[in-house]
């Protein structure tokens, strides 16, 4: 596996096979988290997760799916903070 950093977060990765997968299955499954605190190239709040298969031979060729998770807007700017502040007076 190989990945791919920015600033040190992984921004991606890659995995080769270095056999032949011969009608092989395989399921490759990964977890991932939204920074809120990483804004999207053009300022944007926009998070997407990307995977391209690719293989080669006769039968050469690719995929490519994507998903773009749509938090709602409290979790996009960070959460909620909630407090309160009592003014207590003596004379």
């Amino acid at each position: 596996m190989t990945k791919t950093e920015n600033n040190g977060k992984i921004k991606g990765f890659e995995l080769v096979f270095e056999d032949d997968v011969n009608n092989g299955v395989y399921r490759i499954t990964y977890n991932t988290t939204i920074d809120p605190d990483v804004l999207s190239e053009d300022g944007d709040l926009t998070y997407e997760n990307s995977a391209v298969f690719s293989w080669t031979g006769p039968e050469a060729g690719d995929i490519t799916k994507s998903g773009d998770p749509n938090p709602n807007t409290i979790a996009q700017h960070n959460g909620q903070k909630m407090g309160s502040w009592i003014l207590i007076i003596s004379k």
